[in-house]
């Protein structure tokens, strides 16, 4: 394989693999329950946030960094993501009334630069993160990532592919 895929696969499986690490080491525990919100059972805070913990044995120190790395990108992104609040309904508005294309593409291209910035702090949050694991921890995590990602693509490989069967 040409090593330019093979630098790209590795550097999207890490970023893969540190992005679901932000979103589940970020947290405190969870509050349980149907209606647990924002810190429930999903993904940020609940069951696997507690498992990667475990599995990569972070420190209260790593753990704690990690909550501060997490609430700074928190920070940082919130005035973006109350932009992307309002162009959304800037859109679903423009949609309704009938806008022409050119001006659709215009609140498209806002919208792109606006999640531009949020994914930027992100990749920022998952590189900090990614720092404060220890050269056996990032192994670790490799690892754990690789074997998501073969899991994945089995379960894809399972899916029928291409529409739904006419009933």
């Amino acid at each position: 394989m040409n090593t330019k895929w093979k630098h790209r696969n590795w550097l999207a499986a890490g970023g893969a693999l540190l992005l679901a690490s932000s979103l589940a080491f970020a947290y405190a525990p969870p509050r349980r329950g149907f209606a647990a919100g924002r810190d429930g059972m999903g993904m940020e805070g609940g069951f696997a946030g507690h498992r990667f913990a475990r599995a990569l044995d972070l420190t209260d120190a790593q753990k704690s960094q990690m909550r501060q790395i997490r609430e700074d990108t928190r920070t940082a992104n919130q005035p973006y993501m109350e932009q992307l609040k309002a162009l959304r309904a800037s859109e679903r508005e423009a949609v309704k009334s009938g806008k022409s294309e050119a001006e659709l593409q215009t609140l498209a291209r806002d919208m792109a630069a606006v999640m531009a910035n949020v994914h930027g702090n992100r990749l920022v949050e998952q590189s900090r993160m990614w720092k404060v694991l220890t050269p056996e921890q990032q192994k670790k995590a490799e690892d754990m990532g690789a074997r998501m990602r073969e899991r994945k693509s089995r379960r894809a490989g399972e899916r029928p592919s291409g529409p739904p069967p006419q009933q």
